[in-house]
């Protein structure tokens, strides 16, 4: 494409605002999860190109997904 250009784009889920991590409360059964979400539209079109994530400590997955059409990045802890 003559003249494109990347531009990165950040996502987290506080939609951006300091401090995006989050702490799970602790009071569920053994091998329960919590789960939380944000929604963010696009400000231009285009296409992902790279993506990556990271999980602190219990993290099970990281999970970008598109209304339309499904999965389309996630990220896995490397901790065994």
């Amino acid at each position: 494409m003559h003249g494109a250009c990347l531009k990165p784009v950040w996502l987290d889920i506080k939609n951006c605002r300091a401090d995006p991590v989050f702490n799970v409360p602790g009071t569920g059964s053994p091998g329960a999860t919590l789960s939380r979400t944000a929604d963010f539209r696009m400000p231009e079109s285009g296409r992902f190109v790279a993506g990556g994530g990271h999980l602190h400590g219990g993290g099970v997955s990281l999970d970008v997904t598109n209304t339309n059409c499904g999965s389309v990045f996630t990220s896995y802890p490397t901790w065994d």
